[in-house]
């Protein structure tokens, strides 16, 4: 069974498997997740590449983050939905605190 996250919406395994590509956002953090093909020791192995960037701009218009490979299977989608919620803490991490003001009465 393919859990649901409350954060990122990744479609079913089927959507990758027949080559479909997802972008996708969560407050900040926009991610692309692509079906490929990677040539190993082993020979080829379907893969998830997938990378992420902040801000409110497209890809073509940012700077690429992170970028993370996963098994092209239940389990490597299931990797997935970590990574995209280990970058979103990460990015929460770099924002600036806010600062508190003095109240005055």
């Amino acid at each position: 069974m393919l859990r649901e996250h409350h954060r990122f919406f990744l479609p079913n395994l089927l959507t990758f498997t027949n080559g479909n590509t997802h972008l996708g956002s969560f407050l900040g953090l926009r991610y692309r997740i692509q079906p490929t093909k990677k040539e190993t020791e082993m020979g080829t192995e379907e893969i998830f590449a997938c990378l992420d960037w902040y801000g409110e701009y497209c890809l073509e218009e940012s700077e690429v983050v992170h970028e993370a490979e996963f098994p092209l299977s239940a389990e490597g989608r299931e990797q997935v939905i970590d990574w995209l919620e280990q970058e979103y803490f990460a990015m929460k991490a770099l924002e600036p605190k806010e600062e508190e003001e003095d109240c005055v009465f």
